[in-house]
């Protein structure tokens, strides 16, 4: 793994320690636990647009999804879930979806069950997941498209896929469905149709500068 991403995971390692629900009981109360009928919604679609047989779950807590989608490995951010996880796979990993410890066109499928919420960036996301899917790999995830909870972000279902498409996606799916009281829910599935070089991305910056992503995505560790 390159000093880069090793970089970024202690950074958010530090920072998911350090947080308010950095204890497990906490996450608890505010996740809750066990499988609900939104991981068997989750479920139903993953199995049925799950391609090959590397597949990769990121943020798979405590593994409630692992066994019934046959997940080969795994990232986990939360030490303590981490923990639980690697009861049942034992390479588990810590790492984040904006900085997945794996190679290159590693995985045929990729899962994020209730992680979108927590992303700083979707940019990045999307760069992370298209380097480690092969080409025709498939990304499978949830987000809320409404809440009653205001500490949880909400998503246009069409944006999110028109958003992936400049980072080597095409849209296969998406499914609307009401989860509980709190959340409407949608489920995406994307696939990738080219690798994307984030090298050479280039985005505007406040000051009127144009630096390279790189550089952009590093500034907090300046």
């Amino acid at each position: 793994m390159d000093y880069f991403r090793q970089a970024n995971i202690e950074y958010l390692s530090r920072a998911v320690i350090e947080d308010d629900y950095s204890d497990l009981l906490q996450l608890d109360d505010l996740y809750g636990d066990g499988k609900t009928s939104m991981e068997d919604t989750f479920l139903d679609i993953a199995k049925k647009y799950m391609v090959g047989t590397e597949v990769l779950e990121v943020g798979c807590g405590s593994g409630v999804l692992m066994k019934s989608l046959l997940v080969t490995h795994a990232v986990e951010p939360h030490p303590g879930r981490l923990a639980e996880t690697r009861k049942q796979l034992p390479d588990a990993k810590q790492g984040f979806i904006e900085a997945i410890p794996f190679e290159d066109g590693r995985f045929d499928t990729v899962i994020a069950h209730g992680v979108w919420t927590l992303i700083r960036s979707d940019s990045e996301a999307y760069i992370e997941v298209n380097r480690v899917l092969k080409v025709g790999g498939r990304f499978i995830f949830d987000f809320a498209t409404e809440t009653n909870m205001p500490i949880v972000k909400t998503y246009d279902p069409d944006n999110v896929v028109l958003r992936a498409g400049p980072y080597g996606f095409k849209g296969l799916c998406i499914l609307n469905v009401k989860s509980d009281t709190l959340h409407k829910q949608a489920i995406v599935v994307i696939e990738k149709v080219r690798n994307f070089n984030w090298k050479y991305l280039r985005i505007p910056q406040v000051k009127g500068t144009i630096l390279n992503y790189l550089e952009e995505r590093d500034w907090y560790m300046k």
